[in-house]
């Protein structure tokens, strides 16, 4: 969970987090002839945005633990594997302290707050 100031930021991080993620993912198809303890580390990673002014559908997804079957790679930012899920969650102040989200192993705060002109 990573907390940014504004929904603009946010869509910034997802765009700038799904190229990483691909560009890792690319190296390991690279890589296929790995231990197969490296592919047990191998995990699946969705990248999920949280702010107000998202739809409620879309802003549901984060409370989801696990990826629902079938859902498309390109449509929803997730790396399907078999083995592991994690989930990458950039929000506004929005998630700080109205709501709990599931299973957080890890909060980053950016330290930057949206100031009104």
């Amino acid at each position: 969970l990573c907390f940014l100031p504004t929904a603009e930021d946010i869509d910034s991080a997802i765009r700038i987090a799904t190229e990483k993620i691909d560009v890792i993912e690319e190296g390991r198809s690279k890589h296929q002839n790995r231990a197969s303890k490296d592919a047990d580390a191998h995990c699946a990673i969705t990248v999920l945005p949280l702010y107000g002014s998202l739809p409620h559908n879309l802003q549901a997804r984060v409370f989801q633990t696990k990826p629902k079957h079938g859902n498309s790679n390109k449509n929803n930012n997730t790396k399907h594997t078999p083995t592991h899920h994690r989930r990458m969650i950039f929000a506004t102040n929005i998630a700080e302290t109205s709501v709990t989200i599931p299973d957080i192993s890890f909060v980053v705060d950016s330290g930057f707050t949206k100031l009104p002109f």
